[in-house]
Order: C-alpha cells, then structure tokens, then sequence
C-alpha cells in the first residue's frame, strides 16, 4: 500500500467512526468542522481512489442549543457491502482494530504518513515553559481514547528512533506528549509534514 493510505487510515483511527453491527461493518464515516475540511477532502479523494467509486460531500446544519448557536459540519460516508469489502480486503482487521498497522514498522515514510492521519484528527502541536530553565518547549500532543493505540503509536516512532514521549491517563481517554527535539522535527520535515493537510498544524511544526 502507499502512504496515502496509511494517512487515510490514520484518519479513521483518530477521528473516524465505524459503526458495527453483530460484529459486521456497516458504515464508515467522517465528520468534521469547517476548519479541518482540508482533512476531509483529501480523506475523500484516497477512498474514491481505495474502493474506485465517488462519494458525496455532505453538509449537514447543526445546532448548539447550550450556546444559541448554528454552525455546519461536512460528512464522507461509505455503508456499500462491496466497498467495505473491498476495504477489509486491503486494510485486514486495522479496518475495525485501532492499531498501528506491523507492516509499517521501521518504514519511515508510511509511518510518517500513518501518524500525520493520526496528528490530522486528533494532534496539535503546544508550547510551554520547561521545568528546569523556563525556555520554551515544543511538544506534541495525541489525543486518543485507546491506550493500545497509544502504546503502538510509541513504538512506531521508537522504531524510527524517535523519542517515545509519556502519557498522562484521563477517565475517558489518554494524552499522548512528545518533545519535539531536533532530531524529531528533522524527521517530521522529511517524513510527516509532506502528508499532512490541516494548515494551522503544518505551521505550528515549523515556526
């Protein structure tokens, strides 16, 4: 498989949904804000591409009753039998799994695109005084609700040498932190930044 679609699986193990039912894939989905569209466009592209079909670009009005507030959020989905086949066939058990997929391990294109679909939905990138001289720190933060996912996301970036970063552990979810050293954003630019889509977060690993 290309790197294009390990980022495209990244995606969905970050922010995707794949509605089961008894124990089958029904539905795969996409749902975003205005702001990560980029996301979503080019998530649409690559699945045209996987299961060689154009899909729809929705749009579907919200609102926040607790703020009084209207806003629109755009949704890809796929729910065809033969392209969710089609789709187990490529991506095995990764497809309903969130795990970091073995065959890309020690590779550091698809994991650099594999992880820029993960930082795409749920990453960004914050700065913070450190502890020990009060310099500014650039850090990585992962947002996710699965600890396996977390602990195989360390060992891929362990593989290509990278730092494994820590985890702090919340009631729903955990938060995955990573320093982003030299030799960190020295591979993030020749790796990462290539496959990432959401502008705000390429700027933020380059300023």
């Amino acid at each position: 498989m290309n790197a294009d679609f390990y980022w495209w699986l990244g995606v969905l193990h970050s922010d995707g949904y794949v509605y089961l039912k008894n124990n089958e894939i029904r539905e795969i989905r996409l749902r975003v804000s205005k702001s990560s569209l980029p996301m979503l466009l080019k998530w649409k592209k690559v699945l045209d591409k996987l299961v060689s079909k154009e899909h729809k670009l929705l749009e579907e009005k919200m609102y926040d009753s607790r703020s009084n507030r209207h806003y629109v959020q755009y949704l890809v989905r796929e729910g065809s039998k033969t392209s969710i086949k089609k789709l187990t066939f490529i991506f095995e058990s990764y497809l309903i799994d969130k795990k970091v997929p073995s065959a890309i391990l020690s590779n550091s294109t698809l994991s650099g695109a594999y992880l820029a679909g993960i930082i795409d939905g749920d990453g960004c990138i914050q700065i913070r005084k450190s502890f020990k001289d009060n310099r500014n720190e650039k850090l990585l933060k992962l947002t996710l609700q699965e600890i396996e996912l977390i602990e195989g996301i360390r060992q891929l970036v362990s593989k290509v040498g990278l730092s494994r970063g820590y985890v702090t552990k919340y009631d729903n979810y955990f938060d995955l932190w990573i320093y982003l050293n030299k030799k960190w954003l020295f591979w993030s630019k020749k790796h990462l930044l290539k496959a990432l889509t959401i502008r705000r977060k390429i700027h933020a690993f380059t300023i």
